[in-house]
């Protein structure tokens, strides 16, 4: 599933889903690891392909980083 986003008149914003799929491992190839990173990618193309419909940012997601690693000695 991806939302898209298309701004409107005023303040308004029109949202479309689109739900895609279904998506299956692919069974030829050997490993299991193998076949989950062939349907993650095969998933995040349809997606990034989805999202090129877009031409508002409604939501914009930053990465927080984990500054808790490696800060043991923070609190000595």
């Amino acid at each position: 599933m991806t939302n898209t986003y298309q701004k409107r008149d005023h303040d308004k914003v029109k949202i479309t889903t689109y739900i895609d799929g279904p998506f299956f491992p692919n069974k030829n190839l050997h490993t299991v690891h193998e076949q989950k990173q062939d349907l993650r990618d095969r998933v995040y193309k349809c997606m990034v392909e989805r999202s090129k419909n877009s031409n508002f940012e409604y939501i914009e997601y930053k990465k927080i980083e984990d500054n808790s690693k490696g800060n043991s000695n923070k609190n000595s």
